[in-house]
């Protein structure tokens, strides 16, 4: 991308970015690219004035213009000199990313702003709802060798400064199944997480990795991964993949579903939550439940110890 983009300037005059100092200014396409501050400590939101163009060629251009902050001196590209996107693919409203190896050696801080303005600057582009990265033709994955999935802009919350590698601590009840499979049981898990992941995700992923008391039941596959996690409207858009489909527990397919939607709506600040496969909502979970439309908690599934 880094050779690309000197010959793509000559020819692509394609923004008209304002200084960093004046990123609250309006834009005129109502768009906006995400750099880093002069420290790489926090995100600067700066207005961005691009030709009308649409699909791979918008995706080119807020490519370049995400690489080359011009003469702005308060702020600087979220790639740093050694990482760079070396190409990438778009298919239906899913844009992936392809990094090479020199990605895993950015720093913790440095990774998760990159992330970042990637992800809000190019989630703007009509038709590009989700993004993904590749690292070597593998997707990305945490410290614990865990895959980002899919990502949205609004999985990032905006912190300055050090709190972009702080810890939180929060109480959470999840459900998880009975020893019959048709009901669900609370526990309480006291746990420690990324300030810079949002709340909801971090509870989805609790009630993925299962139960951690005797008597209690894992509710879902553990094949399935989670897409995309993202919030709007006091609704939580869960997007899974087909695992979730799979019933290993033999559980009635409400204690699965309900096993998730009940412990984001008693922790989080949502009231209702949107359950997707693949991105599509037309399909019945594991056979059975219409996912059409947003759920609500369901108190009549919980039963006592």
């Amino acid at each position: 991308m880094k050779y690309i983009v000197k010959l793509m300037l000559c020819f692509l005059c394609v923004l008209t970015l304002t200084g960093c100092r004046q990123k609250e200014e309006s834009s005129e396409t109502g768009k906006y690219i995400y750099y880093v501050d002069i420290t790489a400590t926090d995100l600067v939101k700066v207005s961005y004035d691009g030709d009308t163009v649409y699909g791979t060629k918008e995706v080119e251009a807020m490519l370049i213009a995400l690489d080359n902050p011009n003469d702005m001196d308060d702020c600087q590209s979220p790639l740093p000199k050694e990482v760079e996107v070396m190409s990438y693919r778009l298919i239906d409203d899913r844009l992936t990313l392809y990094f090479d190896q020199s990605y895993y050696k950015m720093d913790n801080v440095r990774e998760v702003l990159l992330r970042s303005a990637m992800v809000q600057s190019l989630t703007q582009i009509e038709g590009i709802n989700w993004i993904g990265f590749n690292v070597n033709d593998a997707p990305l994955v945490d410290s614990n060798n865990k895959e980002y999935g899919w990502m949205r802009g609004e999985d990032f919350v905006q912190n300055t400064g050090s709190s972009i590698n702080s810890y939180q601590k929060t109480s959470l009840t999840l459900y998880f199944a009975n020893e019959s499979g048709d009901k669900l049981m609370a526990e309480a898990r006291t746990i420690r997480y990324n300030s810079n992941m949002a709340l909801e995700k971090v509870i989805v992923d609790q009630v993925l990795k299962g139960p951690a008391e005797e008597g209690h039941y894992p509710t879902i596959a553990s094949e399935a991964k989670v897409l995309g996690v993202s919030v709007k409207d006091d609704i939580c858009y869960v997007n899974f993949d087909e695992g979730v489909q799979t019933n290993s527990y033999n559980l009635v397919p409400e204690a699965a579903l309900y096993s998730i939607v009940n412990s984001l709506i008693q922790n989080g600040t949502v009231e209702q939550v949107q359950i997707s496969v693949n991105g599509e909502t037309t399909v019945k979970f594991q056979g059975v439940i219409s996912l059409e439309k947003p759920l609500s908690v369901n108190e009549k599934l919980i039963t006592e110890q």
